[in-house]
């Protein structure tokens, strides 16, 4: 994903960004530029090229992409670490990989599709592709230490609903 031609677009809100212009804070070409957009258009990025003006950004997909996540993002440390995958396996298993790769705490982690993941008392869970995306974070020693482990997955759960 190309993160800096996106915030380019989205610091222009609803007013044309010159290819030109694009091209000179990239570095590139503007044929390089134009190719860029195209990518961005395939992967449900709406953007409109007004003829001699530039492109404006008009709709984002709807898919929970990194990019859009980390534009809008308030948080401290939660989310700063984000890994996105378009189908896992088990998020469970995907923590454990992450976190003895030395991922950050508040590591947040995005699929669109998991197929064999595990629920409560070892019950099969997965959720299918299409009907929602699954949001799982990694938080590591302190919640260990401080015993309030079983209340933690409850309070992400309502965090990320309400919001």
């Amino acid at each position: 994903m190309d993160k800096t031609l996106l915030s380019l677009l989205r610091s222009h809100k609803n007013e044309p960004l010159s290819g030109e212009e694009i091209a000179h804070e990239l570095g590139i070409s503007r044929t390089a530029v134009w190719k860029r957009i195209q990518v961005l258009k395939k992967t449900g990025y709406q953007i409109e090229a007004v003829n001699k003006k530039g492109y404006i950004l008009m709709s984002t997909p709807d898919k929970v992409f990194p990019e859009e996540i980390v534009a809008k993002l308030k948080t401290k440390w939660l989310g700063h670490n984000i890994n996105y995958q378009e189908s896992i396996v088990s998020s469970n298993e995907l923590c454990k990989q992450l976190a003895m790769q030395g991922a950050p705490d508040g590591t947040l982690c995005l699929t669109e599709e998991q197929v064999k993941g595990k629920g409560r008392l070892s019950r099969g869970w997965f959720s299918p592709k299409g009907k929602g995306t699954v949001v799982f974070h990694l938080a590591k020693a302190i919640f260990l230490a401080t015993g309030s482990v079983q209340m933690y997955p409850l309070g992400s759960s309502s965090g990320s609903a309400s919001s």
